[in-house]
């Protein structure tokens, strides 16, 4: 499945997943929708994910459980060398910090970058923990939310 070919799974629909508490309060006290609400991704991290040298959390997109790309971002992310959607993360200690969202050039796998070591250190995340990672728009702008399990 290509980037241009998003999960057919709509947001607010992913089987057996529910948005925990936590989350639904964090994006509703900060204006977001939770109409927009989607599930990216569960996944183990990588010590490449944690690495102070690679700096970037990888999400490959055949792995990505709902759609939460608007067609503009796709178009974005494919029209260009470096196409960076910026996007706000909201990290397990519910601090918000902005991101580069990108997608790498063989459409296999975005990636998080830029913001995304400080969240990593800030947090204590390490090699082998596991994550959720959630989507939201406020006022149209993608946001995630990182879960940590």
């Amino acid at each position: 499945m290509g980037v241009g070919r998003p999960p057919s799974t709509p947001p607010g629909s992913a089987p057996d997943l529910d948005l925990p508490d936590t989350i639904r309060d964090q994006i509703i006290e900060t204006g977001g929708s939770l109409e927009s609400a989607a599930f990216i991704i569960e996944k183990k991290l990588y010590s490449t994910d944690v690495n102070k040298n690679h700096c970037r959390l990888s999400i490959p997109v055949r792995q990505v459980k709902e759609r939460f790309l608007k067609q503009a971002e796709v178009d974005e992310l494919l029209g260009s060398e470096r196409g960076i959607v910026p996007t706000t993360l909201i990290d397990p200690c519910l601090d918000e910090s902005e991101v580069a969202f990108s997608l790498w050039k063989s459409n296999t796998m975005y990636v998080l970058m830029s913001g995304w070591k400080d969240a990593c250190i800030k947090n204590g995340l390490t090699d082998k923990m596991e994550v959720r990672l959630w989507a939201f728009r406020r006022k149209a702008k993608l946001c995630l939310v990182l879960e940590r399990r």
